[in-house]
């Protein structure tokens, strides 16, 4: 390319797997400095929970079990009522968030493990809680993995990320008017909520 190195196909797709994880990067910092900033927004329409929770089934059964790892949603929990339960949401978000705890769940979670999904319905409110079989995070790591950059300790060699995926998804679902948090055992999995 500049006469230095030959443009040999392997060097080439280097260069580029580089550039796709630049670029990625790139992406990810302008939405979180767009998020500080207060400039996207957010557009929050009633959606009914139990499609909600058909989305998370559908987008990611394929995903999970493809990789031969058992994937589950619980029983959708609600109040006895008539109807369908409505939650105020920009959709959208919220799907970003799932995404991103539940490709997390993939990368640190073996082949025969487990991730299931948990949804509750609640007077007030509604619990999500991502739950992996995987590696787990260490007692050190726990009060850091929603700050920007942290990727943790010790880590599954198939890691790779930005370390920014938990601070958006902190975000988002602080600007939702909720909260996030994680229990886990190293060694033992995780549960995001």
């Amino acid at each position: 390319i500049d006469g230095l190195i030959s443009p040999q196909p392997e060097y080439l797709t280097m260069i580029y797997t580089q550039l796709l994880l630049v670029d990625q990067l790139i992406i990810v910092l302008f939405e979180l400095s767009k998020l500080d900033a207060g400039k996207i927004t957010f557009n929050k329409k009633l959606v009914s929970v139990k499609e909600l929770v058909d989305m998370i089934w559908n987008r990611f059964e394929l995903d999970v079990q493809s990789k031969g790892i058992y994937f589950q949603i619980d029983e959708l929990v609600e109040p006895e009522k008539t109807g369908a339960t409505l939650v105020l949401i920009d959709s959208v978000k919220i799907e970003q968030v799932l995404t991103n705890l539940i490709s997390n769940a993939l990368k640190h979670t073996s082949e025969g493990g487990t991730i299931r999904v948990s949804v509750k319905v609640e007077l007030e409110y509604v619990t999500m809680q991502v739950i992996d079989s995987g590696v787990g995070i260490d007692e050190d790591s726990i009060s850091h993995i929603f700050d920007r950059f942290y990727k943790g300790q010790g880590l599954s060699e198939n890691y790779s990320g930005t370390g920014l995926g938990l601070a958006i998804a902190k975000e988002i679902i602080h600007r939702h008017g909720g909260a996030i948090g994680v229990e886990s055992v190293k060694g033992e999995g995780c549960t995001f909520y």
